[in-house]
């Protein structure tokens, strides 16, 4: 059959509605689909409401269109390859794919991010000259994070229990308090008890002053582009091990790295 003498309406009316599809017309159908860009808007959809009011949502839309196309094509060629005529419509069976590919590649890049702060270089608390690490830092929310990561780990750690080192270790790593409650206790006890818990862990090892600041997050100021910056940025002068640590550099979105690239913004700098 030649799909492309199909309408996107037909297209679309086997995507929902054709459960009986063979594989082998259905493959057509769906390479016919993304060569007009159909399934675009249902993997958009599908990735605004995943990272909406969400704590994924500030990394997530930092995406670029390219790399969430991506992943909504895989989700789709997996859906294709494991397609069974008769049990649901291809569309619904590619939305749980799709899905499924989008979280995972979250969970990736948060793991990433965790495994970076488990290797943070670890010291004393107590610098040489007898003052305290809290002398260094600027006065900022979470800052006790910043001073465990100094402790000579091993040591301080002696006085608490497995549990509480875990839940200790798993905040070290970046995980929240609800994450800790759900990969150490099954969600069994709450977000509170589980911070109530951290909180009593610090007091043991001389830390129980340390309060987090329960404040509303400020949007991360941007840094001023100038003219040089822009060329900078479409020359690739600079080398990065990621899209995003480009991004957090330039203190800009990486959606407008991408865009300053494509000349897409910027337009006048040549």
């Amino acid at each position: 059959m030649k799909w492309e003498s199909a309408t996107n309406e037909q297209l679309l009316t086997i995507f929902n509605e054709d459960i009986d599809c063979p594989t082998h017309l259905l493959s057509g159908a769906v390479t016919e689909a993304f060569n007009r860009k159909l399934f675009n808007d249902l993997i958009y959809w599908i990735f605004r409401n995943l990272t909406k009011n969400t704590t994924r949502a500030k990394d997530a839309w930092s995406a670029e269109d390219d790399d969430i196309l991506s992943m909504g094509y895989c989700g789709i060629m997996n859906a294709l390859n494991r397609w069974e005529p008769g049990k649901t419509g291809f569309k619904t069976f590619a939305y749980m794919n799709i899905r499924t590919e989008f979280t995972r590649t979250l969970e990736q890049e948060a793991t990433q991010k965790r495994e970076i702060n488990k290797h943070s270089i670890s010291y004393d608390l107590e610098l040489e000259n007898g003052e305290s690490y809290l002398s260094l830092f600027p006065s900022r929310t979470n800052v006790e994070k910043e001073v465990i990561r100094k402790m000579e780990y091993e040591v301080k750690m002696e006085p608490l229990n497995k549990e509480e080192q875990a839940i200790i270790e798993l905040f070290l790593e970046g995980y929240k308090f609800t994450e800790i409650n759900r990969n150490l206790f099954g969600s069994k006890r709450t977000g509170k008890a589980i911070r109530d818990e951290f909180f009593t862990a610090l007091g043991k090892i001389g830390l129980g002053h340390f309060v987090i600041q329960q404040s509303t997050p400020k949007k991360q100021s941007q840094r001023k582009l100038t003219e040089e910056i822009v060329r900078e940025i479409r020359a690739a002068e600079r080398s990065f091990k990621t899209r995003q640590e480009e991004a957090d550099y330039y203190g800009i979105s990486r959606k407008l790295i991408a865009n300053i690239r494509k000349n897409k913004a910027w337009k006048e700098v040549v």
